[in-house]
């Protein structure tokens, strides 16, 4: 997220305004980042979560 032009969400809260509205039934897709915003990758490497940078949103 910290790499977008527009910063998306990182959380649901009241105060920030939706990104898109979707009708009740529709089928719709999203993607998101995982809370350290990519910094844990998927290869077993515990230095991850040694290293990983907690004041990116």
């Amino acid at each position: 997220m910290e790499d977008q032009v527009t910063p998306g969400h990182n959380r649901w809260h009241p105060d920030i305004p939706a990104t898109v509205s979707v009708n009740p039934g529709a089928v719709f897709r999203m993607e998101c980042k995982d809370w350290t915003d990519g910094q844990i990758l998927n290869n077993d490497d515990p230095s991850d979560i040694r290293n990983v940078n907690l004041n990116r949103t």
